[in-house]
């Protein structure tokens, strides 16, 4: 049976690899050449088709015209580049493209976008019909706002970015071409365009910094009264909506709700009184009610406006410290709170505290445990995604798993105030005496990484960042 199975499949296998050699090179044999190789606009283009077999040609010039012949001719009335396919037997699978570049009858500037955008990349090209192949000399000239990506003033292309809008720019090439010299001119209307914005608060002050992929923008500064932004110590994005919680603990300390940017404020909630335990030092939204951390407690409330609030205000209260089971002592700092896959993680006094809502007043430890101990935690903030926190003690920043394992260190300054995880830009966000830092988040596993953080301004007193998009 052996020997008739193998004798008997030989002939078709070796027919089905014959074929599939005999498509394949059928495949692969289309293609065209073209003729002038640096054309004029105007002049008479011939395409020679180098496809050995075939019946039906079907071209597309890139212009819009299109030719059913074998090896057709065209003229292009425009310069610039275009896309030329080839398409034989109306098989997607037998098809070829190049791109031929056109050329004015004069040097002209082309751009890689119609529409220019600020902080976004577009490229000059400097066309010159240049048959002879003699030596080319450029010399580019851009305003002050254009940064230079790649290329440099002496290429025939240069590719750059705008850092202003709204306003016609020039530029000009000068060319050397043997003993003919041309100087070409454009000018570039650059537009504005959306882009998420830092939001950087500090007492009376929130600045907008936008983040485009190429560059920040500088800050923009946005006045607020003193209850808008009395002692800001964390802002928290929903949607167009943004909280302030101030730690102010006097009886102008406020949460606040911005909706958009341009609004003047309304105010949530209100101390009632002044003291300790009176400040709304940070907090999370869940179910329609706001969470927030002052003295021992943690307290919430419904989502609504105009509410006053008095330390240890037992419709308020949601957990005390004292009461999560892990034995700790009144008294303590709150530094930060957030939920996550269901577990809260209360920063208090040393350390970060997880418990569930089964946890309060259980009288047990929680099940989930405590993590980072030994830290005196001044405020951290979670990547959920890659399962890091980044937290801020007295000796600087730092990061390490969501377990608190791996720890290692991102900023050695000892005043480090805030820090904020943007998922959305792949970044984490600090700020120090110094100015704003930022840093690609981190994923590895040790979290090892021989990034240098970016310091991209120089504002200083910032005590809350988030991200707005």
């Amino acid at each position: 049976m052996t020997k008739r199975f193998f004798v008997s499949y030989i002939p078709l296998l070796f027919t089905i690899l014959t074929l599939s050699l005999l498509a394949s090179c059928k495949k692969d044999d289309v293609s065209f050449t073209f003729s002038p190789a640096e054309p004029r606009a105007g002049e008479s283009v011939i395409f020679t088709n180098n496809t050995s077999e075939g019946e039906e040609w079907s071209w597309s010039f890139g212009d819009g015209s299109t030719s059913t012949s074998k090896s057709p001719r065209h003229i292009y009335r425009q310069p610039g580049s275009y896309a030329v396919v080839l398409k034989v037997d109306n098989k997607k699978s037998r098809t070829y493209s190049a791109t031929i570049r056109v050329h004015d009858t004069v040097p002209n500037i082309s751009q890689s976008d119609s529409t220019i955008y600020v902080f976004t990349k577009v490229t000059f090209t400097a066309d010159c019909y240049n048959p002879f192949s003699y030596k080319l000399k450029y010399s580019w000239s851009f305003p002050s706002c254009a940064t230079i990506v790649s290329g440099d003033t002496a290429s025939q292309s240069v590719t750059v970015y705008f850092r202003e809008h709204g306003s016609s720019f020039p530029i000009s090439c000068h060319l050397d071409l043997g003993e003919t010299e041309w100087t070409m001119y454009d000018t570039v209307f650059v537009n504005d365009k959306h882009a998420p914005s830092l939001l950087l608060a500090k007492k009376d002050t929130l600045y907008t910094q936008r983040i485009f992929p190429v560059a920040y923008e500088h800050p923009v500064a946005r006045t607020y009264s003193d209850e808008t932004l009395s002692l800001p110590r964390q802002l928290l994005v929903d949607e167009e909506n943004v909280y302030i919680f101030n730690a102010d603990t006097t009886t102008s300390g406020t949460i606040a709700h911005l909706t958009g940017l341009s609004s003047a404020g309304q105010e949530i909630i209100r101390n009632a009184q002044a003291g300790s335990g009176q400040g709304f030092e940070g907090g999370l939204i869940k179910d329609g009610e706001i969470y927030w951390i002052a003295g021992d407690n943690i307290y919430h409330t419904a989502l609504r406006p105009a509410q006053t609030f008095t330390a240890g205000d037992p419709a308020m209260v949601y957990a005390n410290a004292t009461d999560l089971g892990y034995g700790l002592a009144a008294g303590g700092r709150s530094a930060g709170l957030a939920l996550h896959n269901g577990v809260w993680l209360y920063a208090y006094g040393k350390g970060i505290y997880r418990f569930t809502q089964d946890d309060i007043k259980s009288g047990t430890m929680p099940a989930v445990g405590s993590i980072l101990t030994d830290k005196d935690i001044r405020h951290f903030a979670l990547d959920r995604v890659a399962g890091k926190i980044y937290f801020v003690t007295s000796t600087g920043l730092f990061i390490s798993n969501i377990d608190g394992s791996n720890i290692q260190p991102l900023d050695d300054a000892t005043d480090v105030s805030t820090v904020t995880v943007d998922n959305n830009n792949n970044l984490v966000l600090w700020a120090n005496s110094k100015g704003i830092y930022t840093h690609s988040l981190i994923t590895s596993s040790n979290n090892h990484d021989t990034e240098l953080p970016e310091h991209i301004n120089t504002l200083t007193g910032i005590t809350a960042i988030a991200v707005y998009e």
